[in-house]
């Protein structure tokens, strides 16, 4: 899985002066960062979203497995490591898996940001920005994305 390019950057403006409302961004480097943008092409072709929809599904067995483990505390997966070689084989297979699961959601999680950050650009186009940030700020959006808290 690859995209098209990579996210644009301005020499001045740093994401998470873009990506976060409530900083404060000089003019000059909210232009520097949106004249980045402008002219990139699109990240992925719409046969590529597909391509990662299944990519998730097809993942979701060792993520799943990979949180699993996680519930454990290390001493007692070592001991069921250690006293069951079906089970380790298990885990083996996982761990192989696993690399590629953290590439990958690592990939997607870079399309995500830039999409995030073309989005606020775009918005800081409009005269109402901050009144529309606003406005789906007091109703919490529509959209519950909000990972679980850990």
């Amino acid at each position: 899985m690859t995209t098209n390019n990579q996210i644009p950057v301005s020499d001045t403006a740093t994401i998470s002066q873009v990506s976060n409302p409530t900083n404060s961004i000089s003019d000059k480097d909210l232009e520097a960062f949106i004249d980045a943008c402008k002219g990139q092409p699109a990240s992925l072709e719409k046969s590529q979203v597909f391509e990662f929809e299944e990519w998730l599904k097809k993942s979701g067995a060792p993520r799943r497995a990979a949180l699993l483990v996680a519930t454990k505390p290390y001493d007692e997966l070592e001991k069921d490591v250690l006293n069951d070689r079906d089970l380790a084989v298990a885990m083996t297979d996982v761990e192989r898996c696993l690399e590629d699961v953290s590439e990958g959601l690592k990939l997607i999680r870079d399309i995500v940001m830039q999409s995030r950050h073309w989005i606020l650009a775009a918005l800081s186009a409009r005269d109402d920005c901050d009144a529309i940030i606003a406005e789906v700020s007091n109703n919490a959006g529509d959209i519950n994305a909000e990972p679980p808290a850990n």
